[in-house]
């Protein structure tokens, strides 16, 4: 199966130098193919010139299927950009995988048939092989309504992508074609005959012990093993601080975990969620979730090293299980907390990414939450980056 791809970043900080920048080097890696499908993902920055960037890489690349999100930082291999003007662009081009876009707007109208609605309009160009890539806007986004109604209608389905992120007061779009909208579900559906690899590399390490929520209602957690969860907080703290050496300021996180069977459960089992509040008098503490009795659940405390080496770990073994396949391109989705917010210096995980494997097509941003499976099952993660590689076979 003939895959190409072509992959560009621009820092320019005008809305036609920057895409023709970005396009021109995409183009220029696609070694004269036509491109079918751009995935684009400029920067809050850019954002007011969205219509004419869209107009002129539609110019430019002619491809007819272009979709992608705004964001507070893009990457490439050539660096991260990060809350200053950018745009990456990746071009695809294909003989034999459909490349489908899809623009689902109103996602709170949209509800609780997202996922189907979605599963409908895929469903009739599923092939051997297929890849969802979402760019939902954070705002009214339950990712439940997408990953349930997916399941119902189409099985498993690989899904990876991240939330579109923005400015705290401003406009976050999504987009398909010349369409820019807000509250928004933008996404392109690649499938025909391809082998992939999906990592998701963590940022934090769980702290204390796994224990069983015995009691809860909604997303508070009342009671973990029978006891106040406040009193297991205090004693995950204790160890993490006086046995493993975090500092006490480090910020901490609720670990769900995505197979309890597992054991023992270690560092990339969980999804992390916020810790939102606590009450004094009952010891229950509140996450960004909704939970239930007889989940597993460990704090998690977010550390740069553990970070570095969980992403190095992922793409080494990503590389291993590629073996002798060649990456045909590469998507890469970032969390907001992680590059400079985490690490010192610039370019620390795409520097990773380039030791690891090379010189590649890829792209990617800085979201509000990461999109990736784990098993069979889709999730929304936090303060990770999801990595994923297509591979011609």
């Amino acid at each position: 199966m003939s895959i190409r791809a072509g992959a560009g970043l621009s820092r320019a900080a005008g809305a036609e130098e920057a895409a023709r920048e970005a396009v021109g080097r995409a183009l220029d890696q696609l070694g004269g193919a036509r491109a079918d499908a751009a995935l684009l993902f400029p920067t809050a920055e850019l954002a007011d010139e969205l219509p004419r960037i869209l107009r002129i890489v539609r110019e430019v690349a002619d491809a007819p299927a272009q979709v992608g999100c705004t964001a507070v930082g893009c990457l490439t291999l050539d660096g991260e950009v990060e809350r200053a003007p950018g745009l990456a662009c990746l071009l695809l081009a294909s003989d034999q995988a459909a490349l489908v876009p899809v623009l689902f707007e109103d996602l709170q109208a949209q509800g609780e048939g997202l996922g189907a609605a979605v599963g409908r309009k895929l469903k009739t160009t599923l092939g051997a092989a297929n890849l969802f890539v979402a760019l939902p806007d954070p705002r009214g986004f339950f990712p439940p309504f997408l990953f349930q109604g997916l399941a119902g209608e189409l099985g498993h389905l690989p899904v990876v992508g991240g939330l579109a992120s923005g400015p705290e007061d401003g406009a976050i779009w999504q987009f398909n074609g010349d369409a820019a909208v807000e509250h928004a579900l933008s996404g392109l559906l690649i499938a025909g005959r391809f082998g992939m690899e999906i990592g998701v590399a963590h940022g934090c390490a769980p702290i204390g012990k796994p224990y069983v929520i015995t009691r809860s209602k909604g997303n508070i957690l009342q009671q973990l093993g029978g006891r106040p969860t406040m009193e297991i907080l205090r004693e995950a703290l204790e160890d993490a601080t006086e046995e493993k050496g975090y500092e006490s300021n480090s910020v901490v996180f609720a670990g769900l975990a995505i197979d309890p069977s597992a054991y023992p459960l270690q560092r990339g089992d969980f999804v992390v969620r916020n810790l939102l509040g606590y009450d004094k008098d009952s010891g229950a503490l509140a996450i960004n979730d909704l939970v239930r009795v007889g989940q597993t659940l460990q704090f998690q405390i977010r550390d740069p090293a553990v970070a570095h080496a969980d992403m190095r770990a992922t793409a080494e073994k990503m590389k291993k299980r590629l073996g002798e396949r060649r990456p045909a391109f590469g998507l890469y989705f970032d969390c907001i907390s992680r590059g400079r917010t985490l690490f010192e210096g610039q370019d620390h995980d795409v520097g990773i990414l380039r030791e690891v494997f090379g010189d590649f097509p890829l792209v990617g941003f800085f979201g509000n939450g990461e999109i990736a499976p784990a098993g069979r099952r889709n999730f929304l993660h936090a303060y990770t980056g999801v990595l994923v590689i297509v591979t011609a076979e």
